[in-house]
């Protein structure tokens, strides 16, 4: 009896694993998505509410799904004439047109080019769901990468630079095709050169100067490598997928966040990108004979696993997870099939974590000082000690959740994300079904929940040591190709009519919301105004830092303009405007931006119940101005200007009302 017993059991445990698990996991993600929503309510992370939404709302939505029966359901074929593409792809190039003539007329990005922008992507997204032959996808790749780089470069080239990090990159660039030795390149720098090295050999062979340089040698790498998602997609699935995939992709919001500011991360992705791309070729030749084909591949990968090691701490420590969980998933799958493991990835995995850990025992963090490794492990074994427990975050203290912007347009700012995150949960759970499941996919899913455990991890227990927003478009390769398969698979369920609609209607809301998240679009939020500091800086900006600097070294500035471009670019030593009282910076110069009239800095507070000063945003606005104006003016140029602060004229500060903290996570 105790034999049935265990058999009995066994079988139950085997048909649960092998043909329930997606309706397990659906239920789980009901109850889970519930729990994180609740815990809004202790702190009010905006995040919880918005992506515990999704995952509840994905989850229901698949449940019923799955139980619709596959005979009611039509395959989405909406573009099988050719007038039918030719009228979408004449529909997209007008609307793409009229985006740029908008930007052009406005010289910004307003409301109405995001809208023209978002609709080219839902059009596209038709484009993409009709292709059912390879030689059709041409004209869509196409027109993807250049809706990417219309998003990129007009902030890339209509503005003076954006982001904090890419001045001190730039800055490193231009100095190294100088001098010509990577001694120059500043603290662990040093020993993650090769982007720097590409671009300086981009300045010197063409003579180009240095932001032309970045943009060829990392923006246009950068989208050309997002048709690695098409070629993943295709190869897994078809045409279609791979498309909206790719395009998925290239309307998020931080594949345009480090296009428009080409750095070292940058650079890490699209080795990431080419990278996985390297392995998936190498995986599919498991059970080929042509040795050849294998050992080109093996050498590729290698190649970039090992070139991502000496470019970007981060990017390659991401490529060490998501390889590590590629590895798991397919040895979990191994054992719930009960088929033969292959032990050729983890062995791939090993040698890199030898490679990966023996530069990081070598590479300084600091000029003599101590060695990459030391102190990563010691930065984070004093915040885990120090302070880190669960939410432990300031929006669960009362005093700074009452002055977060409101709750409707910090759901607008998180909306974009959510959707990506709903559809991809839905496409997840299609792909734990016995239909589609497979080792690759369920690989994948493995790899995707570990990445994003460690993304909201640990932020959820206080811990930034790992800079969260850097993750996410490493793992846009991966939610991309779910949420292109959750669309299509919705779209299946409905009549013709009602697929164009799904389609066009998911896409686009996807491209607008993505777009104008506060993340990506700093220059001109559409919500949140008063709270998003804008590190996107115009060249009168620029312009003027430079030419007020060769005269004064007592320079100051905001924190995040000054900190960027008078002390990354410019080279000066800042000591930024902490507090808008300025009775004891007598003898200095204020650079004041016309933006400060009516958008904010970045300055810190204390919160009673936090361990640490938080970031609050200052609006000093025109009153401000106006004592500024008692003051000796020494430079104007258009949107800017220099004050010299003179003794006996104390500036007093902007109202309390005009200050209120960033409730971003």
């Amino acid at each position: 009896m105790d034999g049935m017993k265990v058999q009995h059991s066994g079988g139950m445990l085997h048909r649960l694993i092998g043909y329930e698990l997606d309706t397990v996991i659906s239920v789980l993600g009901l109850a889970g998505g519930l729990v994180i929503m609740s815990l809004y309510l202790i702190s009010s992370t905006i995040h919880l509410l918005a992506l515990g939404g999704a995952l509840f709302f994905a989850s229901l939505v698949y449940l019923i799904l799955s139980r619709v029966s596959d005979a009611e359901s039509s395959e989405v074929i909406f573009c099988n004439r050719r007038s039918t593409r030719y009228l979408l792809e004449a529909i997209f190039m007008v609307l793409f047109a009229m985006s740029l003539l908008t930007f052009h007329v406005s010289e910004n990005r307003t409301l109405s080019y995001f809208i023209l922008v978002s609709l080219s992507a839902g059009i596209l997204a038709l484009l993409c769901a009709g292709v059912t032959e390879r030689r059709d996808a041409v004209i869509p790749v196409i027109s993807i990468i250049l809706l990417s780089l219309n998003l990129k470069l007009t902030t890339y080239y209509f503005y003076g630079g954006s982001g904090v990090d890419y001045w001190a990159h730039l800055r490193m660039n231009e100095m190294l095709a100088q001098v010509g030795d990577i001694g120059v390149l500043p603290g662990k720098e040093e020993f993650f050169p090769i982007m720097h090295i590409y671009v300086a050999i981009s300045q010197i062979i063409p003579g180009l100067p240095v932001k032309d340089a970045s943009m060829s040698s990392i923006i246009i790498p950068f989208i050309i490598s997002s048709v690695c998602v098409y070629l993943i997609g295709r190869g897994l699935f078809n045409e279609r997928i791979g498309l909206l995939g790719m395009l998925a992709v290239n309307i998020s919001d931080y594949h345009a966040v480090w296009g428009v500011a080409p750095q070292t991360t940058s650079y890490g992705v699209i080795l990431f990108f080419f990278a996985v791309f390297a392995l998936y070729k190498l995986t599919t030749l498991e059970n080929v004979t042509n040795i050849r084909n294998k050992v080109k591949w093996l050498a590729i990968l290698l190649t970039l696993m090992f070139t991502m090691i000496m470019a970007h701490a981060v990017s390659s420590f991401v490529l060490f997870v998501t390889l590590a969980g590629l590895v798991a998933g397919s040895l979990l799958y191994s054992i719930i099939t009960s088929r033969e493991r292959n032990h050729v990835f983890p062995m791939l995995l090993m040698v890199y974590a030898i490679g990966l850990l023996q530069h990081w025992f070598v590479a300084e963090y600091g000029k003599g000082g101590t060695p990459f490794f030391d102190q990563i492990v010691a930065t984070l074994d004093a915040c885990i000690r120090g302070y880190a427990s669960f939410l432990n975050r300031p929006e669960a203290i009362s005093e700074y959740a009452a002055l977060l912007p409101p709750l409707s347009e910090r759901l607008a700012n998180n909306l974009g994300l959510a959707i990506l995150i709903f559809l991809a949960v839905i496409g997840s759970l299609y792909w734990l079904s016995p239909k589609f499941r497979s080792k690759k996919t369920f690989s994948m899913l493995v790899c995707t929940t570990l990445l994003l455990g460690i993304t909201f991890g640990f932020p959820l227990f206080g811990i930034r040591n790992i800079i969260p927003s850097r993750w996410f478009v490493f793992e846009y390769l991966f939610l991309s190709l779910m949420a292109a398969f959750a669309t299509l698979h919705i779209a299946r369920h409905l009549s013709k009519n009602q697929q164009i609609c799904v389609v066009f209607v998911l896409f686009t809301c996807l491209s607008f919301f993505m777009l104008t998240a506060t993340s990506n679009n700093l220059d001109s939020p559409l919500w949140l105004k008063d709270s998003t500091i804008s590190t996107t800086y115009t060249i009168q900006e620029v312009k003027g830092a430079e030419t007020i600097s060769r005269y004064s070294e007592r320079v100051f500035s905001d924190s995040s303009y000054g900190g960027s471009v008078l002390g990354s670019w410019c080279g000066v030593q800042h000591n930024p405007l902490y507090s808008p009282d300025l009775s004891n910076r007598a003898g200095d110069v204020f650079i004041w931006r016309s933006y400060m009239e009516d958008r904010p800095i970045q300055m810190f507070t204390m919160v009673e119940g936090y361990h640490q000063p938080v970031e609050c945003s200052v609006i000093l606005g025109p009153e401000y101005l106006m004592e500024l104006e008692r003051m000796q003016r020494i430079y104007e140029n258009d949107d800017l200007c220099g004050y010299y602060i003179i003794d006996e004229v104390v500036v007093a500060p902007p109202s309390a009302a005009a200050q209120s903290p960033d409730g971003a996570l």
